[in-house]
């Protein structure tokens, strides 16, 4: 009697609670199916039980980055050979595809293996080495595609890209070896630097060489076709380019020629093109410098004179483009680039000082420098 109450109890509630809607809830229809209920269900779940196989792994499936992805060392190795066979046969299009694609899986790759290093460092010496060893090829893959890279933009006669490209791989080597060397070397035929760095200075030994010898041969010598993208390009291209001081100075002619005119936009749009090629070549001039600090003094100083120089340049461009838009009524411009002459400068300085009277004639400060002076 206890469980005939209980079971019309249910009933009972479930037909009471029917009209507000309630549904059978959802599980019911996932229960297992009895033999009564559906035995041809039964029947092929039985059937498939014993037909199922455990399918050994293929051996030629395992480990698949290694055999025959690019995202590897021997497949970056690949990568570069094609670019190689491509910058010979004048297929820079192809070529330039290949390598921005290697850079960047080699970039990758040197960052995932120097984590694994560090994650490593101090638990497992063998595999911490031998991580340390990938993240360095791959970082060595990286510049040998960057400087393919460079002869692409050479042979595509688009040398002034080629000039950062080249400037990372030596920041990134060092002129002391080899791919370094080149990348210097480089820039001299293009025109961007006016002095080579001869072979016999630069026979430094490197102590991480890369261990992997298709890699070192890869990276370590020029390719055998820079020759001739050289020889069919114009001589020192970039020696009349607006990517040097003299392109520089030109731009400057033309603003101060734009403002004797009275044509204030051109000499304003003329001033913005300058500081920003300043600023770059001043960076450009910055980085050799550091690269060949303690190598070659005579190199070493000549870079560090175009960059002071370079900066001195963008920072007079900088006080004149002010000064137009004092002459133009927006003093509200001015005073931003007045603040970066000053900073560069310094107020002690004879351009620092006109920059600080600016301000103080446009009402930005209240007292002069130096003092007392009208």
């Amino acid at each position: 009697m206890t469980v005939h109450f209980f079971k019309s109890l249910t009933l009972a509630a479930f037909f009471a609670a029917a009209p507000f809607g309630f549904a059978e809830p959802a599980i019911a229809q996932a229960e297992p199916a009895t033999p009564e209920e559906s035995p041809e269900a039964v029947e092929d779940s039985e059937d498939s039980e014993d037909t199922r196989e455990i399918v050994p792994l293929d051996p030629r499936t395992l480990r698949p980055l290694v055999s025959d992805s690019v995202f590897s060392i021997a497949g970056l190795e690949r990568s570069i050979a094609q670019a190689e066979a491509d910058i010979a046969a004048e297929r820079y299009d192809d070529a330039y595809d290949t390598l921005i694609a290697a850079r960047e899986t080699s970039n990758a790759l040197a960052g995932h293996y120097q984590k694994l290093s560090g994650q490593f460092s101090g638990i497992d010496n063998r595999i911490y080495e031998e991580h340390r060893r990938r993240a360095l090829a791959a970082a060595q893959l990286r510049d040998a595609a960057t400087y393919r890279l460079a002869i692409v933009h050479q042979g595509r006669n688009s040398a002034e890209l080629a000039v950062p490209l080249l400037l990372q791989v030596i920041s990134s080597q060092s002129p002391t070896r080899d791919l370094g060397r080149d990348s210097y070397n480089l820039l001299y035929e293009l025109g961007f630097v006016d002095t080579p760095y001869l072979l016999e200075v630069a026979a430094v030994p490197n102590p991480d060489a890369d261990p992997s010898a298709i890699a070192a041969e890869l990276t370590d010598t020029a390719p055998p076709n820079s020759a001739e993208v050289a020889a069919t390009s114009d001589a020192r291209p970039l020696s009349d380019s607006i990517l040097t001081t003299s392109g520089l100075s030109r731009l400057i002619l033309d603003a101060d020629t734009a403002v004797t005119s009275g044509d204030n936009e051109t000499a304003i749009r003329k001033l913005r093109e300058a500081r920003q090629l300043a600023n770059e070549l001043s960076g450009f001039h910055q980085q050799l410098t550091d690269s060949f600090s303690g190598i070659d003094t005579d190199i070493y100083q000549t870079h560090r004179t175009n960059a002071i120089e370079t900066a001195q340049v963008r920072d007079e461009a900088t006080y004149k483009l002010a000064l137009m838009f004092r002459a133009a009524d927006r003093p509200e411009l001015a005073v931003p680039l007045l603040m970066e002459v000053i900073t560069s400068q310094s107020p002690t300085r004879d351009l620092g000082k006109q920059a600080y009277r600016q301000l103080y004639e446009l009402g930005f400060v209240d007292t002069n420098y130096p003092r007392g002076q009208v």
